[in-house]
């Protein structure tokens, strides 16, 4: 019975971790916008902070600074939010962020899409459609 209790214990209780959103291995859209955060796992001074994107500082690469929450929603942490960050160019993206003692990295893939234009466009005008004619049209 107790050996039950600590491997309840020990599953509903794990050490914090430090996030970084958009997480590790997600795919970007180049040129779309997108929220930049990173939640730390407690409270430091933004001085103790360092974020880069391929070995460049954030603020270049995404375009401007973020703002730091040095004790987000009375929690004991801080964070650092961009929105609307921006990536003009396709490739491959590695952020480490060093903030104290604590280092967590992720990897993006910002891919880029060709010009797509429409070919066949088809234009309903349903005045006077009943359902069945408006489910027909749908399907």
């Amino acid at each position: 019975m107790k050996n039950i209790a600590c491997l309840l214990l020990l599953t509903f209780i794990r050490p914090a971790q430090a996030a970084i959103y958009p997480p590790n291995q997600a795919t970007i859209l180049s040129g779309s916008v997108f929220d930049f955060k990173i939640e730390l796992d407690s409270v430091i001074a933004k001085s103790d902070l360092r974020v880069t994107i391929n070995g460049r500082p954030y603020e270049e690469v995404l375009g401007s600074p973020a703002q730091f929450v040095k004790k987000e929603d009375s929690l004991n942490a801080s964070a650092l939010i961009l929105r609307d960050a921006l990536i003009k160019e396709a490739g491959t993206y590695e952020v480490i962020v060093n903030a104290g003692v604590e280092k967590h990295k992720a990897s993006w893939t910002v891919y880029s899409a060709s010009k797509r234009t429409a070919k066949n466009v088809i234009l309903v005008i349903g005045d006077g459609m009943t359902v069945a004619h408006r489910t027909a049209a749908r399907v």
